[in-house]
């Protein structure tokens, strides 16, 4: 056995995901932490895959850093008849060591209302 063989074979490569859905009348983000290891050598292929499994339209602001420069705000749509939500699949630019808090929202009929985690969804980079 080669060392991380038992690692799943979407984390060697360096692919994380986020599920925004509703939970009775809630909406969670699961996981609430995600933690992505760079690997060896600061490997650049990083990407995280975020996908709404709700019925609503989802904003996501993401700190700025960590998908580039600036701070970027997302959207997706809800997920259609077959149940597959909106996907987005983003490059990690993050270079450092942090913790980089996010918010999601859901957009329902009495506005934005924020989706949980265990708590305030948080994506770290680990070198």
């Amino acid at each position: 056995m080669t060392e991380g063989d038992d690692v799943p074979n979407d984390k060697k490569h360096g692919k994380f995901d986020v599920y925004i859905m509703q939970a009775g009348r809630e909406y969670r983000v699961r996981p609430a932490v995600t933690m992505i290891d760079r690997g060896r050598d600061n490997a650049p292929a990083l990407k995280l895959d975020v996908r709404n499994l709700t019925d609503k339209s989802v904003v996501i602001v993401f700190p700025q850093g960590l998908l580039g420069p600036n701070q970027r705000v997302e959207t997706l749509e809800p997920k259609g008849a077959a149940g597959h939500g909106d996907e987005l699949h983003l490059p990690i630019d993050g270079q450092s060591k942090d913790a980089y808090p996010y918010s999601v929202a859901i957009a329902t009929s009495e506005g934005l209302v924020p989706a949980k985690g265990e708590s305030d969804p948080v994506i770290i980079i680990d070198p």
